[in-house]
């Protein structure tokens, strides 16, 4: 059940309330992938303290930063930060994409990073 109150976080309210079998899917197979209390607490405390900021302005090779504006896990703000310091950085928001916007957005996803890696 934590599992899942976590999971839902992720998702739109919409699409949890109209995807209910993909989204218990996507509980499902995480569920039976199970990650140990200590990896996961090694995940959270790496993306708590990576800190990339004052390096990220020597990329130097086409960069697409995409993301959702109604992500409630990792706010958009974040992406915007970043593309601002990545020189030449495209920035793309799906607008109410949630933070698994790839799975609930899955054409659209696909369309904006397929354009960027054709161009």
């Amino acid at each position: 059940e934590r599992m899942r109150a976590n999971l839902l976080l992720a998702f739109s309210p919409e699409y949890v309330r109209t995807e209910v079998a993909e989204v218990d899917h996507v509980v499902h197979l995480r569920a039976i992938n199970d990650v140990p209390e200590h990896v996961y607490l090694s995940q959270w405390q790496a993306a708590m303290s990576f800190d990339a900021e004052s390096r990220v302005e020597q990329i130097d090779k086409p960069t697409l930063v995409l993301s959702g504006n109604a992500d409630v896990i990792v706010p958009v703000q974040n992406s915007r930060n970043l593309a601002a310091k990545i020189p030449g950085a495209e920035l793309r928001i799906v607008e109410g994409g949630s933070h698994t916007f790839f799975i609930e957005r899955a054409a659209e996803f696909n369309r904006i990073v397929t354009e960027f890696l054709d161009s």
